[in-house]
């Protein structure tokens, strides 16, 4: 790194917020993080502690959690404090359940420091009218109460009717976002179905995305590609509940982090960022998705 040249353009972060031994107040089929409190999971002042560092590798940290990030709001309200008196983004993505029930006043306290706010959307979460009816009430209360600017994360499935509840999220919800997210943990989705869609709702919607899965395969036009990376090593990284550092947060972590200042000292190995298979797919999957006849 030089002078003040950021290193990554995002770091990801996945921090056990719970005050007990399960990190997330619902238990989604496809979730992909483990939820749960370990020996190794590092305390709040480790999280404090690299803000100061991340300020000096990125302009901007995403939180996840390991689990749902609001199980802990007060956590939530000081990192974030602390992200935006030091001029550092802070995007936060939640289930948005346990901001349905507190008050306007607590819902704006909380929310007061963080930059962006992604609330998820799947077949899963919204079942109901009531489902649909509760996620917009959410968005209308952020958006008059606070500054921030509301993303949708929208989990794609195969019978899911994906430009209406696109239009539906920018037209009626009023979002400012929507990321079109490819599914983890269930089974394979030929996306190249969706290209269409996805071509309509990007000319459509300045602010629709997808991610990176989803891009590749767009680009390539097919899945024999899957052999070569994707970002992985290029503009993020991600630091788990433990302090482990990977190049994809999908990825088994290549170092940990004793201190945060250790951060400082990373250094990604060339074969984090040539790893031949998408940790995000698995192999099976990965062999999977070889099969399909891209037409």
């Amino acid at each position: 790194m030089r002078g003040n040249k950021m290193k990554f353009n995002v770091i990801a972060c996945h921090p056990y917020t719970a005050k007990g031994s399960y990190g997330c107040n619902m238990n989604c089929p496809f979730c992909y993080v483990p939820r749960k409190r370990t020996e190794k999971t590092k305390d709040y002042e480790f999280w404090y502690g690299l803000i100061p560092f991340f300020k000096q590798l990125t302009p901007q940290v995403a939180m996840g959690a390991d689990g749902e990030p609001f199980m802990d709001i007060e956590f939530i309200k000081e990192f974030s404090r602390r992200c935006k008196e030091i001029g550092l983004i802070y995007n936060v993505t939640t289930n948005g359940r346990l901001l349905m029930n507190i008050s306007d006043e607590e819902l704006k306290d909380a929310l007061k420091s963080v930059t962006l706010i992604s609330i998820s959307w799947d077949s899963y979460k919204v079942k109901t009218t009531r489902d649909m009816a509760n996620y917009f009430k959410l968005v209308q209360r952020i958006k008059k109460l606070t500054g921030c600017q509301i993303g949708c994360n929208l989990l794609i499935d195969v019978d899911m009717k994906i430009i209406p509840l696109v239009r539906y999220m920018f037209e009626f919800v009023g979002v400012h976002r929507v990321f079109a997210l490819y599914p983890k943990n269930s089974p394979i989705i030929d996306i190249h179905k969706l290209i269409p869609q996805y071509a309509y709702l990007s000319a459509v919607y300045e602010h629709f995305y997808v991610d990176d899965l989803s891009k590749q395969m767009f680009e390539n036009r097919n899945y024999d590609n899957w052999k070569t990376t994707c970002h992985r090593g290029k503009g993020l990284i991600s630091v788990d509940s433990e302090g482990g550092v990977c190049t994809c947060s999908y990825a088994k972590p290549y170092i940990y982090l004793d201190k945060p200042e250790d951060i400082m000292k990373l250094d990604i190995p060339e074969e984090e960022k040539g790893r031949n298979f998408c940790p995000f797919l698995g192999e099976k999957k990965q062999e999977q998705l070889l099969k399909i006849e891209v037409r």
